[in-house]
C-alpha cells in the first residue's frame, strides 16, 4: 500500500486526501516542476481488470481535453512499478460535503456556487464529457471562493447512437458484474439520476439531475434522496418528491422552477442542457424575484397593491419609496408571480378571496375571520358557527355570504352589524355564488340551479335538472348573466366534463378531462380553473373566451398537489388563494389499524398504503382487499384493487386501473373479490366484475346495470344492492336491487323522498341497513330484504355509514358530534317478524373524519392517514397561500 513519503516516479506522496470508487487520491509534490499535485491511484486489486484499465485510459484522455478554470486540470498519466495513476491539479480548501456537513449555505452563496458548478459542467459537456458522479464531495471551494469541479473519474464520451438502448451494469449504483469488487460505488447513489440508478445508458441529462440535487442540498443542507442503504436511496430517487417548502423563504421563483425542471424523472421532460440552468441562475442572481414575503417581492409590486403588501410583510418604508421614485423613471416590467404566506399560526379549513383582491375570508374550526390584506389583524365574525359553513363574496367585496347546514343562507356586511338570514331551504346548499345581477345562485343536488335575491326572499328555480345529470360538483355564474359553467355528476357516474348551461337550452360541452374533476371557477383573467384528482393532482386552468363561450387553449397546472376539493378561488386582479392544509405534499400515505371496543389501537399493518380509499377484510379475516394507488411505495398510477395476505404479509395487485366508485366485495370462500369497473359493459351499462384473489385469471362479469356504484352482495352473490340515480331525476340518490343471474330483475328497493345511500346486507341476507337523509343529517334505516313491508330507524339522532357485525347481532354506524365523529353500536335481533334494537352506545371517537372502517370478529379495522414516522418531516398544514398574478406562470 502507498505510504506518505513514498516516491512514485518523480512525485513524493505527502498525505492521503481521498478514497473514491476509482481509487485512492494523494496529495503529492512534483519534484521536477516544484508544485503540489493530486495523484489518483488505481487500487492494486483492480489493475488486473482490463475493463477498468480501459476506462482509466479513456478518463485520462477526456480530462486532458478539458481546459476551464472551474475544472481540476489533468497534467499527466504515469505508471510506477505496476501502479497506474493520474497526475491532477491539487485544489486546496474544503469540499462542499464538508461545508454542508455544518448546514446549508447562505442563499446568495448557494446560488453563486451553483452558478460556478453549472459553468464548469457546461464546459465539459461542450467537449462531449459527462461527469456521472457530480456530488458535493467532488466540488471544492478554494480559500478565495473559487469553485473547482473535481474527479471526472467516471466520465466518458457520450454513448454512440447504436448503444443507446443497451443497459449497462457499469452505470448502476453498485458494481456486481463478474471480475469486479462488489460494493464499489461508481456514483454516490443519492445523487444518481433515475436512469443511472436503473443501470441504463446515460447522457448529459444525468448531470442535470445530479446538479439539481446538489443545488437543493446547497439551499437546504439536506439531500432529499439520501437513505441508509443504496437500495433506500434508489427507492427515494424513483418515488420521493422534493419539498420546495424546505427552501429558504427568499428563494427566487426562477430557482424553484429550475429545481423542478432538473429533478424531473422523465428524462425527455427534464432540462436538456446545463447551459439553461446557468442562464436561470444568472437571472436569479441579477433579479431575485420571490414567490413569498420579502423586500424583493414588494420591489416588483404594482403601486395599487403596495400598501397592504408593505404592511403584511413589514418592508422598510425607505425601500418602498425607492421603488416608487424609480418606477416613475422607467416603464413597468411585466409582473412576475409572487407567493405569500398568511395566517401561519392556524390550520385553515376554507379560504375565499374577494373579487377585488383586497380581502380574504377564512375559517378555522368553528371560527370565521375576515382580514383586509392591508392589515395584520383579522376580524373574527361572531354569531356564526363555521364548522359546516361555506363562504362566498359579493361582487363588490363589501359583503360575505354564508351557507350553513341545514340549508341556511346568511349575509354579513363588512360595515358592521350581525349576520342577516336571507333564506332557509330544505336540504343542503352547494356551490353558492353571488352574481352581478343581484342574486345568489346555488344548487341542491338533483334540484338543478336556484336563486334568491341578495337582499333575501323566496327561492326561484332557474335551471331545471337535466335527465343525464345527477348533481353538480361545480357551479359558476358567468358575468352579465351569460349563463353557467357547471361540472355535473353524470348518470354514467363520471364527473369529468365542464358544461355551459342556460335556461331552456341543451347543455354544451366546454372541456372534457381524462380524470375526475372537482369544482370549476371562471376567472376574469380569461380562464376556467378546475380541480383535478390526478394525472397529476392539482389546481388547473384552461384559457376561455367569454365572448365566444369556448375554451381556446390547452389545460395547464397552476398549483401542483392542491387537493381537488380546495376552492383556490381567484380575484379579478389575477390573484388566487388556497389553504396550505389542502396542499398534498407528495402522495398521502395511509395505514390499517385494528382498534378494540375501548378505542385502543391493538395492532397495525406494517405496510404503507398510498392514496388508499377502501379496506375490506375477507370473511375469515386472513386477507384484506384494498383500493389504493400503491402498497409500500407511492405511485402515479390510477387506483387499483389489491389483496394483502395478513399471515404472509404479501400483496398482489389485481387490476390495471379502471376502478369505479365502490368498495370491494369478498366471496364467501375468499377466493374472489368483486369490484365496480370503470369501463362500460354491454350497451353502455356499468359492470360489476370479480377477480381471483391470487391475481390469476381474467375478470368475470357478475352483473350489469345502467348505473351502479357502491355495490353490496349477499353471502352467495345471488342478489345485489347498489346506489343509483337513474330512472328518474325527481328523486335523489336511491338504492336498487337485482338478482345477479337475471338482468331484467332490477327494481327500485328504496325511492326517497330522501337521499338513500350506503346499503349493507345483513349476514343472513334478510335485512338491509342504509343511511337516509339530505346530507345535512342522516339516519340509519333497516328494511327487510330483498322485499317486505316496513322500515325502522336504528340510529338516535345523526347516523350514517352502517356496518353489520359478522354474526349479525350488532349494527354499527357513525355519528357526528360537533367536529368529531363517534362510532356507535346498537344491538340487533331480526329473528322475529320485525327487528328489535338495543340502546345505542357510543364506543369511541374515530381516528379522523377521513377514516374508513370495517368490522371484524372482535375489533374494528380502520384505514387512516398515517402520522409522520420518527425523523420524517411532517408537511406544514398551517396558513394560507396567496399567489399574485398566477397567469404569468405560463406566459
Amino acid at each position: 500500500m502507498p505510504e506518505a513519503g513514498q516516491t512514485l516516479s518523480h512525485y513524493t506522496l505527502v498525505e492521503k486526501i481521498g478514497q473514491g470508487g476509482m481509487g485512492e487520491v494523494w496529495k503529492a509534490t512534483d519534484s521536477r516542476l516544484d508544485r503540489e499535485v493530486a495523484l489518483k491511484l488505481l487500487p492494486e486489486q483492480l489493475i488486473a481488470d482490463a475493463s477498468r484499465l480501459d476506462r482509466f485510459a479513456r478518463e485520462a484522455k477526456l480530462l486532458a481535453s478539458l481546459n476551464h478554470p472551474g475544472i481540476a486540470t489533468i497534467h499527466d498519466v504515469d505508471e510506477h512499478e505496476g501502479l497506474r495513476f493520474l497526475v491532477m491539479e491539487y485544489v486546496p480548501g474544503e469540499d462542499l460535503a464538508q461545508i454542508l456537513g455544518r448546514g446549508a449555505m447562505p442563499l446568495a452563496d448557494s446560488l453563486e456556487v451553483a452558478l460556478q458548478i453549472a459553468k464548469a459542467v457546461e464546459a465539459a459537456h461542450g467537449q462531449g464529457v459527462v461527469h456521472r458522479d457530480l456530488k458535493p464531495a467532488n466540488v471544492k471551494r478554494a480559500p478565495g471562493g473559487a469553485i473547482k469541479v473535481l474527479d471526472f473519474g467516471l466520465a466518458k464520451a457520450m454513448a454512440p447512437e447504436s448503444t443507446a438502448g443497451e443497459p449497462s451494469t457499469s452505470l448502476s449504483p453498485t458494481v456486481t458484474s463478474a471480475g469486479t469488487i462488489a460494493g464499489v460505488i461508481l456514483g454516490t447513489a443519492a445523487y444518481m439520476s433515475p436512469e443511472q440508478a436503473r443501470g441504463r445508458p446515460v447522457d448529459k441529462r444525468t448531470d442535470v439531475w445530479s446538479f439539481g440535487v446538489v443545488l437543493y442540498e446547497l439551499l437546504t443542507g439536506d439531500n432529499p434522496f439520501r437513505g441508509d442503504t443504496v437500495a433506500d436511496s434508489v427507492g427515494a430517487i424513483m418515488h420521493r418528491e422534493i419539498d420546495l417548502e424546505a427552501l429558504p423563504v427568499k428563494t427566487p421563483t426562477v430557482v424553484k422552477r429550475l429545481l423542478r425542471r432538473c429533478l424531473t424523472r422523465e428524462r425527455a421532460q427534464r432540462l436538456h442542457d446545463i447551459a439553461d440552468a446557468r442562464i436561470e441562475l444568472e437571472e436569479a442572481i441579477a433579479n431575485p424575484v420571490v414567490e413569498g414575503a420579502g423586500a424583493t417581492a414588494v420591489a416588483a409590486a404594482p403601486a395599487s397593491k403596495l400598501p397592504w403588501i408593505a404592511l403584511a410583510v413589514a418592508v422598510p418604508v425607505i425601500a418602498v419609496l425607492g421603488w416608487l421614485l424609480g418606477s416613475r423613471a422607467e416603464p413597468a416590467a411585466p409582473e412576475p408571480t409572487r407567493r405569500f404566506a398568511l395566517a401561519e399560526d392556524l390550520e385553515v379549513d376554507l379560504v375565499e378571496l374577494s373579487p377585488d383582491g383586497t380581502r380574504i375570508a377564512y375559517k378555522s374550526g368553528r371560527d370565521l375571520f375576515i382580514r383586509a390584506l392591508d392589515s395584520l389583524e383579522p376580524r373574527r365574525i361572531d354569531g356564526i358557527d363555521a364548522t359546516e359553513s361555506g363562504m362566498f363574496w359579493s361582487p363588490d367585496g363589501l359583503s360575505l355570504g354564508i351557507a350553513s347546514r341545514p340549508g341556511k343562507l346568511e349575509r354579513i356586511d363588512l360595515d358592521g352589524g350581525a349576520p342577516v338570514v336571507l333564506a332557509e331551504v330544505d336540504g343542503f346548499i352547494a356551490w353558492p355564488t353571488w352574481a352581478d345581477d343581484g342574486h345568489i345562485y346555488f344548487t341542491q343536488f338533483q334540484d338543478g340551479v336556484s336563486r334568491i335575491p341578495a337582499t333575501g326572499g323566496a327561492v326561484e328555480p332557474v335551471l331545471d335538472p337535466h335527465p343525464d345529470m345527477l348533481d353538480h360538483h361545480g357551479l359558476t355564474v358567468l358575468p352579465e348573466s351569460r349563463g353557467f359553467l357547471t361540472l355535473p355528476h353524470l348518470q354514467s357516474g363520471d364527473y369529468k366534463t365542464i358544461f355551459f348551461e342556460r335556461p331552456g337550452k341543451e347543455p354544451r360541452v366546454l372541456f372534457e378531462s381524462d380524470s375526475p374533476l372537482n369544482g370549476c371557477w371562471y376567472s376574469a383573467t380569461g380562464h376556467i380553473l378546475f380541480g383535478r384528482d390526478d394525472n397529476p393532482r392539482g389546481l388547473w386552468a384552461v384559457e376561455f373566451s367569454l365572448e365566444k363561450i369556448e375554451v381556446t387553449g390547452k389545460p395547464f397546472l397552476v398549483v401542483p398537489d392542491l387537493g381537488a376539493d380546495a376552492p383556490g378561488l381567484v380575484s379579478a386582479t389575477g390573484d388566487l388563494v388556497y389553504s396550505r392544509k389542502e396542499l398534498q405534499v407528495g402522495k398521502r400515505k395511509w395505514e390499517v389499524l385494528w382498534i378494540d371496543r375501548q378505542g385502543e389501537v391493538v395492532d397495525r399493518l406494517d405496510m404503507a398504503l398510498y392514496e388508499a380509499s377502501e379496506v375490506v377484510p375477507s370473511h375469515d379475516e386472513s386477507k384484506l382487499a384494498v383500493i389504493a394507488r400503491g402498497v409500500n411505495r407511492p405511485s402515479m398510477d390510477e387506483s387499483n384493487l389489491w389483496v394483502i395476505d395478513l399471515e404472509r404479509r404479501t400483496n398482489v395487485r389485481l387490476t390495471e386501473g379502471g376502478i369505479g366508485q365502490g368498495v370491494p366485495v369478498w366471496s364467501a370462500d375468499g377466493s374472489r373479490v368483486g369490484y365496480v369497473r370503470e369501463a362500460e359493459g354491454t350497451d353502455g351499462k356499468k359492470s360489476f366484475a370479480s377477480l381471483r384473489a391470487d391475481g390469476t385469471g381474467d375478470p368475470e362479469i357478475v352483473f350489469e346495470a345502467d348505473v351502479a356504484f357502491f355495490v353490496q352482495l349477499d353471502r352467495d352473490w345471488s342478489r345485489a344492492t347498489f346506489m343509483t340515480g337513474a330512472l328518474s331525476n325527481e328523486r335523489g340518490l336511491g338504492i336498487n336491487v337485482l338478482e345477479t343471474g337475471d338482468p331484467s330483475s332490477e327494481r327500485v328497493f328504496v325511492d326517497g323522498p330522501e337521499q338513500d345511500i350506503g346499503a349493507v346486507i345483513h349476514p343472513s341476507g334478510k335485512w338491509v341497513a342504509y343511511a337516509s337523509g339530505d346530507f345535512t343529517s342522516l339516519a340509519t334505516i333497516v328494511r327487510p330484504f330483498p322485499e317486505g313491508e316496513g322500515q325502522w330507524t336504528a340510529s338516535v339522532g345523526d347516523g350514517g355509514v352502517p356496518m353489520w357485525s359478522p354474526e349479525g347481532d350488532t349494527l354499527y354506524y357513525l355519528r357526528r358530534d360537533g367536529t368529531d365523529t363517534v362510532l356507535v353500536e346498537v344491538g340487533f335481533d331480526g329473528s322475529g317478524g320485525q327487528p328489535a334494537f338495543g340502546r345505542p352506545v357510543d364506543l369511541f371517537k374515530v381516528p379522523s373524519d377521513r377514516s374508513v372502517y370495517a368490522v371484524s370478529e372482535d375489533r374494528f379495522i380502520f384505514l387512516v392517514e398515517s402520522e409522520p414516522e420518527e425523523g420524517e418531516k411532517a408537511p406544514n398544514t398551517k396558513g394560507i397561500i396567496l399567489v399574485q398574478n398566477w397567469p404569468s406562470r405560463v406566459k
